[in-house]
């Protein structure tokens, strides 16, 4: 019997019940000083025996802690109600606003920059799912999807569409960027109550990815109907709304109390 062998036999289940030690571990122990003295210095073991009353009255105690809880949706469906909080909503607004802009769009303007907001819609969607459920693992954390989100639309914007500052573009930009923004909102109160449903842990995090995706509501509607299709007028008046919007919910998430209520657990 070797040192190391003894030692497993040291955290062994039958050691810490303060059983005997077999008679290879026993005769190791004679011969070994080191082994001894280690095996004197273990804790011995502790019984407790609880009496049949006892352990009713505990049970009744721990009862009287506990309430009905309801299991969180599954990842899949949570990223479902995000997009068809997305979808219906741009639905609503493009049917209200028409689609005068997209026909005045080359085709690489049109599905480049529709593309684009659709691909970071799904994003945003699945990543916030994810954050509803604590332990769902990220490769990349919400906040730096929303900046590399906001960057690429932008980005995007500049290269497809002309520098054109015509004039009262800076007035035409500002008209968008307040109808945008205020057609965001339906969508951003539903994604609030979306996320009531989940245990959120980073709520600055999460605010930002809502207040996104809800901005891209805007941002989706005013592709399609707006006329003006200068680069300047799309990055300034439509692409800062869901830049605003990830803003916006990142300061109002740093409000949010933690930990999430308590009345909701994984699934």
């Amino acid at each position: 019997m070797s040192c190391d062998k003894t030692a497993e036999y040291f955290v062994s289940d039958a050691a810490r019940a303060g059983a005997a030690p077999p008679p290879d571990v026993q005769a190791h122990l004679d011969s070994c000083p080191h082994c001894a003295r280690m095996w004197a210095e273990l804790p011995p073991a502790e019984f407790s025996e609880v009496g049949e009353g006892r352990l009713d009255s505990i049970t009744a105690a721990l009862g009287q802690d506990l309430e009905a809880v309801r299991p969180i949706p599954a990842r899949s469906m949570l990223a479902l109600g995000f997009l068809s909080i997305f979808g219906l909503v741009s639905t609503g607004v493009i049917a209200y606003l028409g689609t005068t802009g997209a026909l005045m769009m080359t085709w690489l303007q049109l599905a480049g920059v529709l593309a684009a907001i659709l691909v970071a819609a799904g994003i945003l969607a699945i990543t916030l799912s994810g954050e509803m459920a604590p332990g769902d693992r990220q490769w990349i954390p919400l906040t730096k999807q929303a900046w590399g989100i906001i960057l690429g639309l932008m980005a995007l914007a500049a290269v497809l569409f002309p520098w054109e500052f015509g004039d009262g573009w800076l007035g035409g930009s500002w008209h968008c960027f307040q109808a945008g923004f205020t057609f965001s909102l339906p969508a951003a109160g539903l994604a609030l109550l979306l996320l009531g449903r989940g245990s959120v842990l980073s709520w600055p995090a999460v605010g930002a990815g809502a207040g996104l995706l809800a901005g891209l509501v805007g941002a989706t509607a005013l592709h399609l109907g707006c006329p003006m299709h200068t680069a300047p007028h799309i990055t300034f008046g439509h692409m800062a709304i869901p830049a605003l919007g990830g803003a916006i919910g990142w300061c109002f998430g740093r409000l949010m109390p933690l930990p999430a209520p308590p009345d909701r657990v994984s699934n």
